[in-house]
């Protein structure tokens, strides 16, 4: 079904495609995957960016599940701004994570030599 919803950001009414008794919530995040102000597009660029942030990880950590969900819920922090910095110790391998000036998450790992991933 169509419904009208507004954008938490900017509350332009947009038309989105829900399924019949969908709640206010889900409304409002369908309606902001589809605005084009700032905010909405800060956040859907936060969504694909997660999703680069995810595959990451996985590529990692293939072999350990519970590493690659430390890793995420580490990035997911600094988005939040919980954190600062946080730095990550696996082996012999250090994984620093930290927010540039334009808000994009970077990984700097290091072994033998430094790398350096931005998303």
């Amino acid at each position: 079904m169509q419904y009208e919803a507004p954008c938490p950001h900017c509350g332009q009414l947009i038309f989105v495609d829900a399924p019949e008794g969908a709640d206010e919530v889900e409304l409002q995040r369908k309606a902001q995957e589809l605005c084009s102000c700032g905010m909405a597009r800060f956040e859907q660029m936060k969504v694909r960016n997660g999703n680069k942030l995810k595959e990451f990880a996985g590529n990692e950590f293939k072999d350990a599940e519970e590493c690659k969900v430390i890793m995420v819920e580490s990035i997911l922090a600094l988005q939040n701004n919980s954190f600062d910095r946080i730095t990550l110790k696996r082996g012999r391998k250090t994984y620093t994570l930290d927010l540039d000036k334009d808000g994009f998450v970077r990984v700097k790992s290091k072994y033998a030599e430094n790398t350096e991933t931005k998303f």
